[in-house]
């Protein structure tokens, strides 16, 4: 099956997809020449990258199990080429739970190299500071294990709120954009946190763009 027709799949079946069409990209342990290697990540490559123009709330399933499955990855080989990339995807599509998965990417990352490159303001998934720190303060009066789980994430998103990491949380978002489709593309662009951009336009030549 090729990476357009997964995503096909999965936008039809969403949560209920079959577990079968998942193993397909899951990580998938192998010893190759004395180095771990994960056989499925080139097909998982393809799919993150077919996603850059065209991801919706339809993809939401899809992009967390790749994040689940490249985050398992990282953890035994040491790649994590995508991380960045699935990390974004969550971010513009601002669904709140998400806060915690960045998180766990940010700060429970096995390798140092993931979690300098993630951006502490990719947490926030689009949402002004108080709403993000409000929403996390609900789910743990709510569920006291995720306190156990999550015993600092306040912490974190309060220092973050009072020393940020970019100048503006709009700013950062025009940085994520520029960063992955391309600055002078997006320099024309009106971003706030809550407008939805059409990526589709960016698959134009540059010379054609305006």
């Amino acid at each position: 099956m090729t990476a357009a027709q997964l995503i096909s799949s999965f936008r039809l079946t969403g949560d209920k997809t079959p577990d079968s069409l998942a193993d397909m990209f899951a990580f998938k342990s192998a010893t190759i020449d004395y180095e771990q290697r994960d056989l499925n990540r080139k097909l998982r490559t393809e799919v993150v990258n077919r996603l850059l123009y065209d991801f919706t709330l339809k993809d939401i399933y899809l992009i967390r199990k790749l994040t689940e499955e490249e985050l398992k990855c990282d953890a035994a080989t040491g790649r994590h080429e995508n991380i960045y990339q699935l990390c974004f995807y969550l971010y513009e599509l601002a669904q709140p739970e998400d806060i915690f998965r960045l998180y766990n990417a940010k700060f429970d990352a096995s390798n140092f190299d993931v979690a300098c490159t993630l951006d502490r303001e990719m947490i926030t998934i689009r949402h002004t500071y108080n709403d993000a720190i409000s929403y996390i303060e609900r789910e743990l009066k709510q569920n006291p294990a995720l306190l156990k789980q999550y015993p600092v994430i306040l912490k974190e998103l309060n220092e973050l709120k009072k020393e940020p990491d970019s100048e503006s949380q709009v700013g950062y978002r025009r940085f994520l954009y520029g960063y992955f489709y391309g600055h002078e593309r997006v320099a024309r662009i009106n971003f706030d946190l809550s407008n939805e951009i059409n990526r589709n336009r960016f698959r134009k030549p540059w010379w054609r763009f305006w």
